[in-house]
This record gives structure tokens, C-alpha cells and sequence, in this order.
């Protein structure tokens, strides 16, 4: 219990100021709620509370990641280290200081390689998909103590990491990246003619679309099944109060649809680069981007339809507000969509009440 009061994850109350059949009372915090519903280590949960902040950056969350206590015993194997310095040379993300004779390190540099689809021999591939396995978790796990502290960048860009780990590659790639057989100078023919997405990939003529891809019969088959599984949402919401007052709780109803035939079966996220069946699901954030400020976040799975009541604080101070409501998919990329929330705080009764008094006592 020492060691879980140290790592924020639970508060031991003085047994002279409480006494319980045990002697101790014991509350658990927000921390130790999100490491037993993630099965996390509580010295990993510490880890996060201690490291992340609204500064943390995309490099900042592969090193953190990567120090995770679930690794520690990674084994890193003779004249491994010399294999690891050599390949994080070639690394878009460069390691601070790194020890590649470390769990640590070997984790950082086998995360980008997943997400550089880089060749490994069999040891090393082995290791990176037991890495995989766990990451996930611990992900949605680094979200939610990102939420505690209201950090809007940091949680967006922990979200499309979750989105690189589950489809092997960069936020920063092409979306077509995530389509089979969409080698590199395929991607730069559809570039060229102006078709970047997936959705572009479905609108084109048949003729224009063989001879931009170039694929034979099978593989067009398995492409249009790609195409089809994409997420494409139509979200619906409102906020479901008549007013929304100052300092007061604010429900968001929020109608997620998938635009599919009623005869399609959905199944698993075509992740081939990922060594686990993932259902996806979709984060609703909601948040203040010009403050950086990130009021509420829900992740929900959606299959046809679903829908969600989130909640966040009015502003204290009444006026006019624009938030932004963001529906973020969990695996896979280019398919987020963002809204403005628009609403108007007011003053709560009794405030007006007073002012009035306050003003006829004068």
C-alpha cells in the first residue's frame, strides 16, 4: 500500500484519524481508477502523472511510452545494442541520450521502425509485436491522465498515435498508406492526379481508377473491401439544455452513423501491420483550442450507429464560447472530423436575483 500511496494511486488516511476493521482507510485516486481499469502498473501510472503535461509532444510520448514498467523485462540480446544504435540512425524521431543496452531504448527504436514498416529479422520482429500487443492499453490509458490535467494537444496527438501503432505508419503519411498493395510509387501516382484520400479512391471511374492503381482483379477486390471498411461517420449533436449556466454541468448528445448497407458486416480493423484483432472505437473530445484546454473526452465504440450523452463545465464567466467538438477514430487515419460548439453562458438565477436586490438597496 506504500508503494501505491507513493505512485498517486491511492490515499492512506492515519489510522488515529479513522479507524476501519483493517486499521487503515484507504481511497483510491484517479490514477490508481485508471491503472486497474487498463491493468497498467502502478509504477507506469507514476510515470505518466509525473512526465506528461500540456507541452509533451509527439517525441515525448514514444519516450514515455517506451519507459513504461511493462517492458522492463524486454530482453536485449548479445550485439543487439550495436544492431539498435545502427538502425536508429535512420529513425525520423531521434532518442535523447539513449542506453541501447536498455528496454527503453530497444522499445523507441522498434515503435518507429513499425511505424517506418521497416524489414526486422525474426528476433527483433518478434519483440516488436509483443510491444504492440501491450501498447494499446497503455495508450488509453496515458489519455485519460492527460484528461486530469486538461491537456488538448497532448491528448489529440496520444489519439493519432494510437492510429499510427494500430495501422504501422506516420500521422504524417499519406492516407492511402493504409489501403493493400498501395506501394510507394502507386501513392505517387494518385498524388499526382490529386487523389489524397480514401474516399477520392471510391468516386473515381473505373477506367481512371485502373489505370491510376494498376492492380490486377484480386487485388482491386481486396482494395474496394479496404475502401468499404473505411470509417465514414455522419455525427449528429446538441447540447441538451434549454440554458447553459455558468459554472454548471453541460450534456452534449452526440449521434454517431456509419454510412454502410444494412447487409454489411462490419468485423475487425484491417490493421495487417498490427499483430491483434482491434474493434475500433472513437474518442469524442471536446475542447478549447485557443486555450489549449481539453474539457471532456468519452471513447465509445461504434459499429452502425451509436450515441452519447458528454458532459462538461459551463466557463465561470457568462458570455459567448466557441469549443470544438472532435470525433477522433482510435485505428484508423484521415478520418477524424471536428466541429465548432457554439454556446451561450448566462448568469445563474440566483446571481441575477442578487444583482437586483443589490440594486434596489441603492
Amino acid at each position: 500500500l506504500g508503494q501505491l500511496e507513493e505512485a498517486g494511486c491511492v490515499l492512506l488516511q492515519d489510522p488515529e484519524e479513522e479507524e476501519t476493521e483493517t486499521g487503515v482507510s484507504v481511497e483510491i485516486l484517479n490514477p490508481g481508477i485508471i491503472a486497474a481499469h487498463y491493468y497498467i502498473k502502478y509504477d507506469t501510472i507514476e510515470l505518466f502523472t509525473s512526465s506528461l503535461s500540456k507541452n509533451t509532444k509527439l517525441k515525448g510520448l514514444i519516450e514515455i511510452l517506451s519507459n513504461a514498467k511493462e517492458f522492463s523485462d524486454l530482453p536485449v540480446r548479445h550485439k543487439e545494442a550495436g544492431v539498435l544504435n545502427r538502425m536508429a540512425g535512420h529513425l525520423p524521431v531521434k532518442i535523447e541520450s539513449p542506453k541501447f543496452n536498455e528496454p527503453s531504448a530497444k522499445v523507441n527504436v522498434l515503435l518507429q521502425s513499425h511505424f517506418s514498416r521497416t524489414e526486422l529479422k525474426p528476433d527483433l520482429r518478434l519483440d516488436q509485436q509483443e510491444i504492440l500487443k501491450q501498447i494499446l492499453k497503455l495508450l488509453y490509458g496515458m489519455v485519460d491522465v492527460i484528461t486530469t490535467f486538461g491537456g488538448l494537444r497532448p491528448a489529440l496527438c496520444a489519439m493519432e498515435l494510437a492510429q499510427m501503432i494500430v495501422q504501422g505508419m506516420w500521422v504524417s503519411d499519406s492516407p492511402l498508406k493504409q489501403l493493400p498493395f498501395f506501394t510507394t510509387n502507386v501513392i505517387d501516382r494518385c498524388l499526382n492526379e490529386g487523389v489524397t484520400s480514401i474516399a477520392a479512391i471510391t468516386e473515381l471511374e473505373d477506367d481512371q481508377r485502373d489505370s491510376l492503381l494498376q492492380m490486377t482483379p484480386k487485388q482491386m477486390v481486396k482494395v474496394a473491401e479496404a475502401c468499404n471498411r473505411y470509417p465514414d461517420l455522419d455525427i449528429e449533436f446538441q447540447i441538451a439544455s434549454e440554458t447553459v449556466v455558468a459554472g454548471a454541468s453541460v450534456p452534449v448528445r452526440v449521434i454517431l452513423e456509419r454510412d454502410i448497407d444494412e447487409d454489411e458486416e462490419l468485423g475487425f480493423v484491417i490493421a495487417p501491420y498490427y499483430p491483434k484483432a482491434q474493434l475500433e472505437q472513437w474518442w469524442v473530445v471536446i475542447g478549447d483550442q485557443e486555450s489549449d484546454t481539453l474539457h471532456a473526452v468519452k471513447r465509445i465504440p461504434v459499429q452502425r450507429q451509436a450515441s452519447t450523452t458528454i458532459t462538461f463545465a459551463a466557463p465561470e464567466a457568462p458570455g459567448n464560447y466557441k469549443y470544438s467538438l472532435m470525433v477522433v477514430c482510435d485505428s484508423y487515419i484521415g478520418c477524424d472530423q471536428e466541429y465548432d460548439l457554439s454556446f451561450q453562458v448566462q448568469v445563474p438565477e440566483d446571481n441575477e436575483e442578487d444583482d437586483a436586490d443589490d440594486a434596489m438597496s441603492e
